[in-house]
């Protein structure tokens, strides 16, 4: 059923090959334009019925089936969402802002919090695609107009908040749920390593094998930093800060996200390119 659900492939090959065409064309600003818009349209339409579930019972394969599903619906917009941010300029910024934000855009429900919560899972993999994309095109301006500059409202509540709080992993599907997963249980970030599996083969054509593991860690490392600083801007210290797969994965060794940031950092100082952005 899962790939029934999913488009045939070619139909995505032929969308990313428009993206690329009009992308680089400002002459073609409104068919790029139209052409997200109807991908958005799709995903969202899509994801409506997985999110109307809200009081099934819960269980790891239940969840295991309702974050599949919720990928099958999301699959053609992340391919051109990670070629349009690769590709793109910081003009396109608000494009992308505007589809993370229509993703992000849940009603108040009632039913079961990790349902309830599960349906930012969609926004969530898309604030991946774009964040890794732009990290991999150096775009960093990109990248923090992405992480400071939307916001989007509660789905438990009438409050706004940013993207970057809305989507923190450990906020959209718990890590009790999450280590209840088929295959998950012994996992420390259990969600992550289900977005690297989902996007590694996105990403197949700008970074494979071990440029995509250093690619990932780097966009992890970058993303808890800024919600560290975030806590300290903020004066917050009830915010969970992200730890990514890098922190268990090459724990404690010179080849660890950390260290080689750090090392950048030392050395580059002002001029570190996310201190330009």
């Amino acid at each position: 059923l899962n790939d029934l659900a999913r488009p045939h492939p070619l139909s995505t090959v032929l969308a990313v090959a428009e993206l690329k065409r009009y992308i680089t064309r400002p002459e073609d600003r409104i068919r790029l334009n139209d052409l997200l818009t109807d991908a958005t349209d799709a995903a969202e339409a899509a994801c409506v019925p997985i999110h109307a579930v809200l009081n099934a019972p819960v269980s790891g394969s239940e969840l295991t089936e309702r974050l599949t599903r919720y990928e099958a619906a999301v699959d053609p917009l992340l391919n051109l969402l990670v070629m349009g941010v690769y590709f793109g300029d910081p003009v396109h910024a608000n494009l992308w802002a505007r589809i993370l934000t229509r993703l992000s855009a849940l009603p108040l429900a009632g039913g079961y919090d990790v349902w309830i919560n599960a349906r930012r899972y969609p926004a969530l993999i898309a604030f991946y695609a774009c964040g890794l994309a732009s990290v991999a095109a150096g775009r960093y301006d990109t990248l923090a107009s992405l992480m400071s500059g939307v916001r989007v409202r509660d789905g438990n509540s009438h409050k706004t908040e940013s993207l970057l709080e809305s989507t923190l992993p450990n906020k959209v599907i718990g890590s009790v749920p999450a280590k209840t997963m088929p295959g998950h249980e012994q996992e420390y970030t259990p969600i992550q390593n289900r977005l690297h599996r989902k996007l590694a083969p996105i990403f197949a054509h700008i970074a494979s094998g071990e440029e995509f593991e250093e690619l990932f860690d780097r966009w992890e490392y970058l993303y808890g930093l800024i919600v560290a600083c975030r806590m300290v801007v903020d004066n917050d210290e009830r915010k969970w800060i992200p730890v990514g797969r890098y922190g268990w994965r090459s724990r404690g060794t010179e080849d660890a996200a950390g260290y080689r940031i750090r090392r950048e950092i030392e050395t580059l100082k002002d001029m570190w390119p996310p201190f330009q952005a």
